[in-house]
């Protein structure tokens, strides 16, 4: 008897909860009601309006059975389209998730996408274990935009309206990795901004900055009798101390002291690495470089997915790299509002071709060459590229210590540690522009093409398009001829900037040098949703 009692009980309550989450739900829309300059406000006023439909409540103690709504999809020119794309899908929830904590929220019938943001702003989200609240089937999973979205791994954004309250919060988009259905995640705007500017913040406590390493023709340069950018097997064997061998049995050269690089470097920076070598690859070549990663303690990303999803799409031009699939805050520093008034510690890359990465990032680069007259392969890591890390991670601190934060703002926006590098380069240039330097006139620069000073004691080989232009110069002039520079290099002159794995992929879209294979995941269903994944990155 004194168990049915308490089931009773239970009961009655479980009944009286659900009447107060009624009550509470409509005070709310009472309150949104009476707020004249709410929009909210006016969709439950106007609910009369076939158009606009009355909102649908959302609540940790009351959930709709189906969510289902129209999402405008804006063009944008910057990315491949299909005119036969249509304007907007069409989202149902397949479930609902109540979160505890959570306030009440009006779900409107149509809303538009205010944005495709990068790998970076879903890893912060899953690194503050921000739970999905949705599952939606969608409609045309075919639309350009939606593949887009999932072969760059970025997710989409909208604003949702909290009720009773001007609170600004957004619903993000992921899909599966089976691209069947989106993942929605809600999140205070001022939290996604706090969780940004708390990890910009752990990085300068740390005293650190962010670096980016290549691996291929930067760190590594893989062994074989293929042509291309291999090392024979043959030179191989005059460096013994500096080939590794892969798990996977594939033999690596190391450039030279790179470990001991890599020990200095992790004092001052915060590490990762990025190559558009499959992820496994990856990690074989990191736990070579860095066994106990003590030094590599970033992220080891791989930009395969990247490649091959722009390999197939009409603009097959673009760069697989990008400083914001790694990294949320890079792009801060243009932020035009003055929300992220603070220091911009840009990462800096050390890559040989700039092609690979966006150009408004290719400011951030310290391009390296292959060491001229080395018998094997190297790229040599001292003195130059440690003299310009040491330099820029000196001068951002030393600007930080004395910066005035407390008035931050639009017209005092910290140190940037990208312009410090490009001041370091400015003040270089500028030191050795005011050095002597031995000229040659035309003719005896077309009598030695092969010795033209760059001052310092480095010489080069003219490229054909500038020994072209020498010939038709007027034989009086002293020429100083130098490299290319590195904003002329674009992703056409791969074929002969890069490893053998990017000529291999765009030829085969698999296969390759660097650790090649197939790029597809094996689905492994999930406990919460069923057949379909959650994303994972």
């Amino acid at each position: 008897m004194g168990a049915k009692n308490i089931k009773s009980t239970l009961i009655n309550q479980m009944k009286f909860d659900a009447q107060k989450s009624i009550q509470l739900s409509s005070a709310a829309i009472s309150k949104v009601v009476s707020a004249s300059n709410d929009h909210s406000a006016m969709a439950v006023e106007n609910s009369n309006d076939s158009n606009k439909p009355k909102p649908l409540l959302f609540s940790p103690a009351y959930q709709p059975p189906e969510w289902k709504f129209k999402l405008n999809l804006p063009q944008d020119p910057s990315l491949p389209s299909d005119k036969n794309d249509p304007s907007f899908v069409t989202l149902t929830t397949c479930s609902i998730i109540r979160r505890p904590g959570f306030p009440t929220f009006l779900l409107d019938g149509e809303y538009t996408l205010k944005s495709t943001l990068p790998r970076s702003y879903f890893n912060i989200l899953h690194s503050h274990t921000v739970q999905h609240n949705f599952v939606f089937n969608f409609t045309n999973p075919e639309h350009t935009l939606f593949k887009e979205m999932a072969g760059l791994r970025k997710t989409g954004y909208f604003n949702i309206k909290e009720a009773g309250s001007n609170e600004e919060w957004e619903l993000h988009l992921k899909q599966s990795r089976e691209r069947t259905n989106f993942f929605g995640y809600l999140v205070r705007a001022s939290d996604l901004r706090n969780f940004i500017q708390q990890r910009m913040a752990m990085i300068v406590a740390s005293r650190k900055l962010p670096l980016v390493l290549d691996l291929d023709d930067t760190l590594v340069r893989m062994i074989g009798n293929e042509e291309g950018r291999y090392v024979p097997p043959q030179q191989a064997l005059q460096v013994p101390e500096r080939v590794r061998t892969l798990t996977d049995g594939r033999r690596v050269v190391l450039t030279e002291r790179v470990e001991e690089f890599l020990q200095w470097a992790q004092r001052y920076f915060e590490i990762s690495v990025c190559s558009v070598g499959d992820q496994p690859y990856v990690d074989m070549v990191i736990g070579v470089l860095d066994p106990q990663r003590s030094n590599i303690r970033g992220q080891g990303y791989s930009a395969r997915a990247e490649f091959m999803h722009i390999q197939g799409t009409s603009m097959s031009k673009r760069p697989p790299k990008d400083l914001d699939s790694l990294f949320v805050f890079p792009q801060k520093s243009l932020d035009p509002t003055g929300l992220f008034c603070g220091p911009f510690v840009d990462p800096l890359v050390i890559d040989d071709n700039v092609g690979m990465w966006p150009v408004e990032q290719q400011d951030n680069i310290i391009v390296v060459r292959e060491q001229k007259g080395a018998k094997v392969w190297n790229v040599q890591l001292f003195p130059h590229v440690q003299t310009v890390l040491q330099s820029v991670h000196t001068e951002f601190f030393k600007q930080l210590d004395n910066w005035d934060h407390k008035n931050a703002g639009p017209a005092n926006l910290g140190p940037s540690s990208r312009q410090i590098y490009k001041e370091f380069l400015r003040n270089e240039y500028a030191r050795r522009m005011a050095e002597p330097v031995a000229t040659m006139t035309i003719q005896q620069q077309q009598q030695h093409p092969q010795q033209q000073s760059l001052g310092g004691g480095m010489s080069i080989s003219p490229p054909p398009v500038a020994a072209a232009a020498l010939r038709a110069t007027p034989s009086s002039i002293p020429v100083v001829v130098g490299p290319p520079a590195a904003s002329d290099i674009g992703i056409s002159g791969l074929a002969s900037l890069v490893s053998p794995l990017i000529h291999s992929l765009q030829q085969h879209h698999g296969g390759g040098g660097t650790g090649v294979s197939s790029i597809a995941v094996n689905p492994v269903a999930s406990p919460l949703v069923g057949t379909f994944t959650l994303p994972d990155d």
